[in-house]
């Protein structure tokens, strides 16, 4: 049951930063909001894929990659990474 509402919050987290990711990106950097809709759309991918099997230790470990994928490139998105280190440091996945 933990474990539900701990990946409701994870999933919640991540959904809130794809959507910050897709309107954050700066309109005069065309490949700049590319890499922001990429990384968000990735991020997204494997969220789902995890949330469907979250005794995956394969799908935990895409989705702590895509996070940290992320988190490395959100500043470019006009954002930050603070909110998402919450959801990955909440994977029991390694």
């Amino acid at each position: 049951m933990k474990l539900i509402k701990d990946f409701s919050r994870i999933a919640l987290i991540a959904v809130f930063a794809c959507s910050f990711a897709l309107t954050s990106c700066k309109d005069d950097a065309e490949d700049n909001a590319a890499d922001c809709v990429e990384l968000a759309q990735k991020m997204t991918d494997a969220a789902k894929a995890y949330s469907e099997d979250p005794s995956s230790t394969e799908k935990c470990s895409a989705y702590r990659a895509a996070l940290v994928e992320y988190m490395a490139g959100v500043e470019d998105c006009g954002g930050d990474g603070a909110s998402l280190q919450t959801a990955l440091d909440a994977l029991p996945c390694e």
